[in-house]
């Protein structure tokens, strides 16, 4: 398979998309120009958050409330189930956040593992690997959902039913 070079960091690593690309569509303009903001420090894994110090969009993730109408639905290329909130709508944000993962088949270079408008969150609960992830996870994710109709769903998985049982007691 064909590794699809997006760019360079700032510390002047290779940085490919995965397979399949876990970049937004409301992502892929600024996806470039923060890269090249971006130091790498050699870090195995990290995250960053890119502030273009202008709007560029509406950020996805909110904070929840009792009020809020919760569901729950697998989004495209996900194994798991995420929170959503419907009838919400974000807040003007002017940051990216850009993940990445250091390549091991290939010297200096990393694979963006997501790139989305938005601040920084937490895996989901059902994409953690240890007990500490997964707690940090529930409590994040009990408090935080993905505004309804920002990405597209598989067809069939929404439900009410609180899903991360297995992961988050109850």
């Amino acid at each position: 398979m064909t590794k699809i070079i997006l760019g360079y960091l700032q510390s002047g690593e290779k940085v490919y998309d995965r397979t399949p690309s876990h970049i937004h569509e409301s992502a892929k303009p600024y996806v470039k120009e923060a890269l090249g903001k971006v130091n790498s420090d050699s870090r195995e894994k990290f995250d960053a958050v890119v502030d273009f110090g202008k709007t560029i969009g509406i950020s996805s993730l909110v904070l929840t409330n009792e009020k809020d109408k919760i569901v729950f639905a697998q989004r495209i290329n996900r194994k798991g189930l995420s929170r959503l909130v419907k009838g919400r709508k974000g807040e003007p944000i002017s940051t990216l956040l850009v993940a990445f993962k250091k390549l091991m088949d290939e010297d200096n270079a990393y694979e963006l593992r997501t790139a989305y408008i938005g601040t920084s969150s937490k895996n989901e609960p059902w994409d953690t690997k240890t007990e500490e992830e997964r707690k940090e996870s529930c409590a994040f994710w009990n408090k935080h959902a993905i505004i309804y109709g920002v990405e597209p769903l598989v067809p069939g998985t929404e439900t009410t039913k609180y899903p991360w049982g297995e992961y988050c007691g109850g």
